[in-house]
């Protein structure tokens, strides 16, 4: 989903998202060699997490902004997607917002961050408005306007720069989009077994549902045939005692005569 999307919906109906509140936001780099950057934004609804990715992603060639140089001027793609299951080794993890306990950041504050960024570069820019500029301006914004402070990850060395120009390996958009492809397989990948594993639990649910049906379907046949035979009994037993009333009212009949 696009990222300005997701803000136009927060920030109109922020009453309705004002149980969305942050525990955590993450600055996490993929270990391949274009070294793709994203947020991994962690949300609790109702004691509920939730995992955002929010990121900066290049898409198809926009308006020449700078100087004729078409290639590194794009079309930016700011979106966010759900992390249904997400493996922290699998990153390098950059930094990480100290956020305090009893502290009240909500969905609605991340999603103004990001709009305000949006704004101040509308394209995606090789060299100064990539991913990294993404991850490291939002984490600059909410040091400054809410004074959480930013703590250092493992991999903090290795964040990306922007602005730097040769002095440092930037991202090539199409190296970019090949790493964002690269996750979305793996990411296609996890949706699609996390969809398997819940066919199979329903499907184990509804056949555990169906046998319980049928032995109770088998019991109370059981319990009617029960019935049925001490009908017939009652019934047999009235049979007799009415021949034994005949019997007796005719022998009764037969001495009186």
């Amino acid at each position: 989903m696009l990222l300005s999307v997701l803000t136009a919906e927060i920030l109109a109906n922020q009453d309705i998202y004002s149980d969305y509140k942050i525990a955590k936001v993450e600055r996490y780099k993929n270990p391949s060699f274009v070294g793709h950057e994203f947020l991994l934004t962690h949300i609790i609804l109702r004691n509920k997490p939730i995992l955002l990715r929010m990121e900066r992603r290049p898409s198809a060639t926009g308006p020449n902004a700078i100087g004729g140089v078409s290639h590194t001027v794009r079309d930016p793609v700011d979106c966010v997607t759900r992390v249904m299951d997400f493996n922290p080794k699998e990153f390098l993890k950059v930094s990480h917002l100290l956020i305090p306990p009893g502290n009240t950041l909500l969905l609605a504050d991340v999603c103004r961050v990001c709009q305000a960024n949006s704004k101040t570069q509308k394209y995606y820019r090789l060299f100064s408005a990539q991913c990294y500029w993404f991850c490291e301006i939002f984490m600059r914004r909410m040091v400054d306007d809410y004074k959480f402070v930013q703590v250092k990850g493992v991999a903090h060395d290795r964040g990306g720069r922007f602005g730097a120009w040769l002095r440092v390996r930037v991202m090539s958009p199409n190296a970019a989009i090949e790493d964002i492809q690269q996750y979305d397989k793996h990411l296609k990948e996890d949706q699609e077994r996390s969809a398997n594993s819940q066919l199979a639990a329903w499907q184990t649910k509804f056949s555990g549902a169906v046998r319980r049906s049928r032995e109770q379907e088998q019991s109370d046949l059981a319990e009617m045939a029960k019935r049925i035979e001490r009908c017939q009994e009652l019934e047999e037993g009235n049979r007799s005692v009415i021949k034994n009333l005949f019997e007796k009212a005719t022998r009764d009949v037969g001495n009186g005569a």
